[in-house]
């Protein structure tokens, strides 16, 4: 993911995401209500600054 322009959209689909992860990213959980679907499904969006720990 470091490689990829930024600011970008990440989903992710039948995935646990470790929120350490999506901040070491500069990612946050979408706060847009998504509909419900047969399958788990969550939007991030990554901002153009990565913090680098």
């Amino acid at each position: 993911m470091t490689e990829k322009t930024r600011p970008l959209d990440l989903w992710t689909v039948n995935l646990e995401v470790n929120e350490n992860d999506l901040e070491k990213f500069n990612c946050w959980e979408n706060p847009d209500n998504l509909p419900k679907v047969n399958y788990s499904y969550e939007l991030y969006n990554c901002s153009s600054t990565m913090n680098n720990e």
